[in-house]
């Protein structure tokens, strides 16, 4: 993750391989759009105060990278792989 000013703005700029996406989500239909397009217009449409919106994803192909671009948070993020006490003490 980047932190990124736009017009005085924060920004977080996150970057992700196409790699770690699922080939399916690229290819798979639903109507006219493919499984990862919906969920970026889902992921881009929550409104909750405890989600941070996507404004934007944006792919580029020839690094191969998709980058997703939010709202910066204070407080930093919440700990990925932490145990179940450790996770009542950021939720309560």
């Amino acid at each position: 993750m980047k932190l990124a000013r736009f017009f005085g703005e924060k920004l977080i700029i996150r970057a992700v391989s196409e790699h770690r996406i699922k080939k399916k989500l690229f290819t798979t239909m639903v109507g006219d759009h493919t499984l990862f397009e919906r969920e970026v217009t889902l992921l881009k449409h929550i409104d909750h105060p405890n989600v941070c919106p996507i404004l934007k994803v944006m792919h580029n192909p020839d690094r191969e990278k998709i980058y997703f671009i939010s709202e910066y948070m204070e407080g930093g993020s919440v700990p990925i792989g932490i145990g179940e006490s450790d996770a009542r003490g950021y939720f309560r």
